[in-house]
């Protein structure tokens, strides 16, 4: 994509917790914490933001999974920019839509779900009922 479109692709990320599989109390989310405090200071106004070229970018969490399991990626690695609409505990989480991926979806896609799951799929039935288990929290 980006060798066909360039500097028109951005990637966002919605704040959300950078969380961990295995949540552990003694090694809290720094990044988390740290940037919703800087927002609280702007008294938690929504706001978009980049990240690159950012005092952001290059902050790393040895407590998430994404900085743990990749000690050279830092925070301007996974996301562009942010948007922050309210602080975490505020914000409702939301339900895999049944049957959100198609048949078409599942063949243009398979490549890319099966990445992210980290597992091979045979059809879209699959890849909705992971993927909707993934959104409750079900393992």
């Amino acid at each position: 994509m980006n060798h066909r479109y360039g500097d028109k692709i951005f990637q966002a990320e919605l704040f959300l917790t950078l969380g961990t599989e295995n949540q552990d109390s003694t090694c809290p989310n720094k990044i988390d914490h740290f940037m919703e405090s800087v927002l609280n200071r702007n008294n938690n106004t929504p706001v978009g933001f980049t990240i690159t070229n950012s005092p952001f970018e290059k902050l790393r969490d040895s407590c998430s999974d994404y900085f743990y399991t990749h000690p050279s990626v830092c925070y301007g690695d996974i996301t562009e920019g942010l948007v922050f609409l309210k602080p975490l505990k505020q914000l409702k989480s939301c339900k895999w839509l049944k049957e959100y991926i198609s048949d078409k979806m599942f063949m243009q896609y398979k490549a890319y779900y099966e990445l992210v799951a980290k597992r091979k799929f045979k059809n879209a039935k699959e890849v909705n009922q992971y993927f909707e288990k993934e959104s409750t929290g079900i393992k």
